[in-house]
Parts: structure tokens; sequence; C-alpha cells
């Protein structure tokens, strides 16, 4: 295998330095309802100064609570059974939340996940990093205000001194991650402990954030621990990788020696998996004469703005493209795009302000009433976050079911019929039908989205970025099933996403959208080896891992 790869180099102070973190033979069990569960089992690793270390799993591997007992911030059910988290030499693990607490922000410090619930809605930008100062003893108002805007500059939040009066909702994801930022190095640290830092944002965007998480390490001599699902992000950011699953270290070593020779099969089926480091499959030329079976013309939709009486905001502004019976059209470009807005036009869920939407020969812009509610059937929509796009006081039979009694007066048992049909067309046994959503997977429960959105047997599905709530593992199979899928039944896909390398993989023509326009649109193939546009050459260049990776996957 070809090892010549521009993967960033290893720090001298890995090599040579004594460890600033080191986990021993780590084993954390949960206790619920008297029963007592064991989700990390014997883990051990070390992390050197100034190194980034990535624990890599799919969601349930042990790897966020790998990294919450390393911060000291299990919940209340979980407990270290066994095992030594050494910090600078001294075993922390079992020191009482006093002596963490001391800890936490000023040696060891957390950029958390999810941007929107980890800052408080109705205090400042400003307080909110101000308070990390105050926590650990601080009391010169006038030090910590200068540290405050010193801090905002330092990742890019400027004017600082308006973005330190502003709150969380005034800011955009990006934005409000770098808040979390800010926190996390105010006050210096030997380790961050990154836990899936960027999951939420659009592959530009993550990419500046890690951009800057990188610039600070290398700036402070900071070490990561960066806690990822996505095996392009480890390989483009971290020095080395542990593997787990089910709680235990599948396998570990330098990122270079993993990604050329993965040892445990998990390993190698995680780099599979990764969808920015898969090969895109060989898709059938496309028939010239086959039919069109979705057509957008001129499509613009404008919203109102709150406030500015007569003024209106176009989140659509004259997008349109074709698709043929049969294939793939993927909408993509980041947040405030104007993916969603077309998606939901297309759906008949928004009216257009202007332009058409035609499904064969029915402007879908034309239908109310009856006729709309019977368009349903033609077009369903699958959203993206299948934990909460299902009712949970629904069994998985009642939520695929209730399509049909909308539409089908048909006897009950036909009904029950249907839904076992194409519970088990959609990969899943009977055995769920009798269970709420909360009893299954992410990954089942997009299945049973899916099979509730085939139960009317449409002709089109929009697909609302459908797998990016999804770890790679499971993100690999739906996508394996909705190319199944659309061979057996002949499908249509509108395919919504902000992730480029999930596209590359599943579509046969692409418009790229910015600012509520295309920019760019053509055949997957040509969008991605010769874009023309400078926002198309970005997003594609921002893919994490991007083809160095993919090239040694395939060698």
């Amino acid at each position: 295998m070809n090892m010549d790869i521009a993967l960033r180099p290893a720090p001298v102070a890995a090599t040579t330095a004594a460890p600033l973190l080191e986990v021993e033979d780590l084993a954390v069990r949960y206790v619920s309802g008297g029963t007592a569960r064991r989700v990390v089992d014997g883990v051990s690793f070390s992390v050197a100064p100034g190194e980034v270390l990535a624990l890599v799993g799919e969601s349930g591997s042990g790897k966020t609570t790998t990294a919450q007992a390393v911060l000291g911030l299990l919940p209340p059910n979980g407990r270290i059974e066994r095992g030594a988290i050494r910090l600078d030499g001294t075993d922390i693990s079992r020191w009482p939340e006093r002596r963490l607490a001391a800890l936490r922000g000023a040696r060891i410090s957390l950029i958390p996940q999810d941007p929107t619930t980890s800052l408080n809605p109705v205090r400042t930008i400003g307080a909110q990093i101000a308070e990390i100062f105050e926590i650990h003893g601080e009391r010169d108002r006038g030090r910590i205000r200068a540290r405050v805007l010193e801090l905002l500059r330092r990742v890019g939040l400027e004017p600082a001194e308006m973005r330190a009066r502003q709150y969380p909702h005034q800011l955009s994801g990006g934005m409000r991650q770098r808040v979390l930022i800010a926190i996390a190095v105010a006050l210096r640290p030997g380790l961050i402990v990154a836990d899936e830092p960027t999951s939420a944002l659009d592959v530009t965007v993550q990419r500046r954030i890690l951009d800057l998480i990188d610039e600070l390490r290398r700036e402070e001599g900071t070490s990561v621990l960066l806690v990822t699902h996505d095996l392009g992000v480890a390989i483009d950011r971290a020095d080395r990788v542990v593997v787990l699953r089910n709680g235990t270290v599948q396998e570990a070593g330098p990122v270079r020696q993993v990604l050329a020779a993965p040892r445990s099969a998990y390993a190698r089926q995680l780099l599979r998996d990764a969808p920015s480091l898969a090969t895109p499959r060989v898709r059938p030329p496309l028939p010239e004469a086959a039919s069109i079976a979705l057509r957008v013309e001129g499509l613009t939709h404008a919203y109102p703005v709150t406030g500015e009486p007569g003024r209106v905001f176009r989140a659509v502004d004259g997008v349109g493209f074709e698709v043929r019976a049969g294939t793939t059209h993927a909408l993509v470009g980041e947040s405030g795009s104007g993916k969603t807005t077309t998606a939901r036009c297309i759906a008949g869920f928004l009216r257009p302000t202007a332009g058409r939407v035609l499904v064969g020969e029915t402007d879908v812009a034309r239908l109310s009433g009856e006729a709309l509610r019977q368009f349903r059937r033609q077009v369903q929509l699958v959203f993206q976050n299948p934990f909460a796009s299902l009712d949970p006081r629904q069994t998985i039979a009642a939520i695929v079911e209730e399509p049909l009694r909308n539409f089908d007066p048909i006897p009950r048992a036909e009904r029950e019929r249907q839904v076992r049909s194409i519970i088990e067309r959609v990969g899943l046994p009977d055995s769920v039908l009798g269970r709420p959503p909360a009893a299954l997977s992410g990954g089942q429960r997009q299945r049973v989205a899916i099979a509730r959105a085939l139960v009317l047997r449409p002709r089109i599905l929009v697909l609302d970025e459908a797998v990016s709530a999804l770890d790679v593992t499971a993100q690999a199979r739906i996508l394996e099933l909705l190319d199944e899928l659309q061979r057996d039944l002949g499908l249509t896909y509108v395919f919504v996403s902000h992730d480029l390398a999930v596209v590359r993989l599943i579509a046969d023509t692409v418009s790229v959208l910015r600012n509520g326009r295309v920019v760019e649109a053509g055949a997957a193939e040509r969008v991605f080896h010769a874009p023309e546009s400078d926002y198309a050459r970005e997003l594609i260049a921002a893919i994490p891992g991007n083809t160095q990776g993919a090239r040694m996957v395939a060698a």
C-alpha cells in the first residue's frame, strides 16, 4: 500500500514526552431499574502533550462514556468499576466532585457536541465566557472583560464588543461552536476533550472549526481527545486513533497504520462505511428516453421579514432542475442555502411564490383541498431525525399503518398484510411491529420512517437529510437500502444533504445551492471531478478525509 500521503505529521512531543493523560483498564457501568450494564470494559490509551488522539466508533461503542469518565462527568447512574485515569501522573478517577470541578476548565476542558443546547439562551455570550474566570476565582471585572474580548477575537468572532453583547440565538451554529471553543481554551488547559464538536455543522463550517482547534492546539501545545464517529475527521485531524466497539478496544495505533492495515474486522468495516473514504459505486448510464419524473422551473419562495412590513426574504430564488424517473437528484448546500424550502415545495407543504413544480404533468403549486391530499400519495417526505419524526406513543405497526388508514378504506387484515410486507421490505423483522420507537436504534427508526413513506407506493421520495442524524455504520446500511429499493421499485429520489461525501455515493445528478440560487448543476461525476464554481470547489475540498484516505482504503 502507498504510505506517502499528506496526513499531518505526529508532534515530536507525542514520542518524547511523558503522557499528559493515561487511561488504564477503564471499566464503567450504568445501573437502570436495578440492572447493571457494563458499557466500557478494559479501555486503555494515553495522550501525549500536543497530541490529538481520536476515539472512534458507532453509537453505543462507549466513546462518549469514556470521555465523560475522563472529565468526571458521568451521569448519576454511571460508576467507574475499575481502572485508572491519570492526569499528569495523578489518578483522578476517584476524586470527589469538588476537586474535579477545580480541575475542569483549568487543566482539562470540554467542547460539547451541540452548540444549540450547550449555551444559556438568556445570558449574553460575554457573560457566559466571563463565567469561567469567575468560577476559578478572578474578581477583577476589567481583567475579565479584556480577556473575554481577547478570546472572542482569537476564535474569529468580531467585532468582539458586539458579539459579547449578543445572545446565542443571534449567532449561527458555527459561531456558537466558536463560543464554546473560547470557553474551553479560556484558562489554557493542557487537555481539551472535543466530543463530536462538528457533527451538527455544515461541512465548510466543520472544516473551519477543526482548523481553529488545530491552530489553538499548535499555539498552546494543548492535547486533544477527539471523540468522533467519522473516520474521515479522524484521518484529517488525529495523530493516533482508538477504535471502540461495545465498550472494548478493537484497534489502536497511529492513524497511518490503522488506515493502511487495519487488523480488526470492525475497523475494516468502519473504513468501508465511512462515506468520505468509500469508493462511489458505478451507476448505470441514464437512458436518454427515460421520462422526466420531476421538473422544477423558476421556483421562488419568499418569506415576510418580521417587523419590516413589505420586505421579504427570498429563501429560494429561481431554482430549476429536472429529475429522470428512477434516478437520484441531490440538492446540496450549507444551512440557509434553500434546499429544505425547495424540498417542501416539491412535497406540496409550501406553496411557491413563483415558478412551477411539475410531477409528471401535475403542477403541484396549483393543487389544493382533496386534490392536494391525493397528490401526497405520489410524493412522500422522509425527515431528518428518526428520533423526532416517529410518534413515541404509537407502536411501529400503528405508525406504518397510519397512511393506509388515512388514504385507503381497505379491510384491517389487508392493512396488516401490507404493513408486514413493507416492514420486511426495509429489512426489519416482524417482532418490531409491537414495539414503540424508543425500543429501536436510530438506523432501525429510519427504516421505519422509510417504510411509512413507501406503504402508499409513491413515485417520488424526498429525503431531507435522511441519514445525517445516524452514525456511519447505520448510515451506510440505509444508503444500501435506498439503492436496493430504487432498483427494485423504480423509485425517484430527491436527496437533500449538506454532506457531499454521502451525495457522491448516491446521486446521479446534483444541484448545488447557495443563498437560494443554483450555483452549480449537472451529472454528479462531473460536479465532483470538475466543478465549475468556486463554491462547489470549496464544498468538495471540505469533505473530511477527502481523496487521499480513499486511495489508501482502495489500495
